[in-house]
């Protein structure tokens, strides 16, 4: 008997079939290669993925040499201007902004923030680059460029109209100096017609080492309205990972959906595991509701 994982997979995998175009998803800050849920959909889709780092780029195209994927040696930014690349002793969580001094000397899990050396490197617009080839617009944005993710946004909004989905690094309290938070991220992202849709992977620090006794756990309600007990641990909440999607997909939203968006969006949702939200989207389009039923149909199974 087969299991429900892989009946969701063939799922997926018919569902991306069907599309009548090939998806267009940009990667920024690919450094360790583009990300999983985006190679789920790379047999009908383009990963366009960007890094400053030149030799990085190589590396990964090496391990890919296929042409749907590319890595793309550029910083992106909101007008092309020359950057300040503040590299740190991680280099993937160096950023344009300078890391906060206080954070690396005095919370140990932040060390790998410590700056190294500076270097200055050319940047473009996503707009600029995408005007330039033959993409269309994206259908998703991943975006983990250390704080420089808005900036990042403003440099394609030519290109945010058929994005279905984004999925982006924020963080609420600041990691570097001058960086935008979650509450600048969310306000733009919802000026623009995105509703968000979930935070994963709230982590957070703490300053030197944690007391050995356990933190008290808290009462929190889940999705399904029951209470479940978490234990929250100790530290501040620094980042997380947004997941927005376009407002007119909510079952709140009263704008029709066509058959290709539909098809697409429920896709995209389903390499991120949000398969209700795969099977709301395909509910609003009168064209979809066979494949709504079917996924149904697996997922109460």
């Amino acid at each position: 008997m087969r299991t429900r994982q892989s009946l969701l997979d063939d799922f997926r995998s018919r569902l991306l079939n069907q599309l009548e175009e090939r998806l267009l998803c940009v990667d920024v800050g690919a450094r360790w290669g583009a990300d999983g849920s985006l190679m789920l959909l790379r047999d009908k889709a383009k990963l366009l993925c960007f890094d400053p780092d030149t030799e990085e780029c190589a590396r990964l195209q090496a391990m890919h040499p296929t042409e749907q994927i590319e890595y793309v040696p550029l910083a992106l930014s909101s007008d092309g201007r020359d950057l300040t690349l503040h590299v740190t002793r991680e280099p993937a969580c160096s950023s344009i902004f300078p890391p906060i001094a206080a954070l690396h000397q005095k919370y140990p899990a932040l060390a790998v923030i410590e700056p190294v050396q500076v270097e200055r490197v050319p940047s473009t617009t996503l707009d600029g680059y995408l005007a330039k080839g033959k993409f269309g617009k994206p259908d998703l944005f991943k975006l983990d460029t250390q704080g420089s993710e808005l900036d990042i946004l403003h440099g394609s909004v030519d290109n945010l109209s058929r994005a279905c989905f984004i999925d982006i690094e924020v963080e609420f309290n600041p990691i570097y100096a001058g960086q935008a938070l979650f509450s600048d991220v969310d306000l733009f992202l919802r000026k623009k017609g995105f509703a968000l849709w979930r935070i994963q992977h709230l982590v957070h620090y703490t300053h030197g080492s944690p007391p050995n006794s356990s933190a008290p756990p808290v009462t929190v309600a889940s999705y399904l309205g029951q209470l479940e007990t978490a234990n929250p641990g100790y530290g501040q909440l620094f980042w997380g990972q947004a997941h927005y999607v376009r407002e007119e997909y909510l079952a709140t939203s009263a704008s029709p959906i066509d058959a290709e968006s539909a098809r697409k969006a429920a896709v995209i949702a389903s390499a991120y595991g949000y398969w209700d939200l795969a099977l709301m989207i395909l509910q609003k389009c009168p064209a979809t509701t066979q494949a709504a039923a079917e996924l149904g149909g697996i997922l109460s199974s």
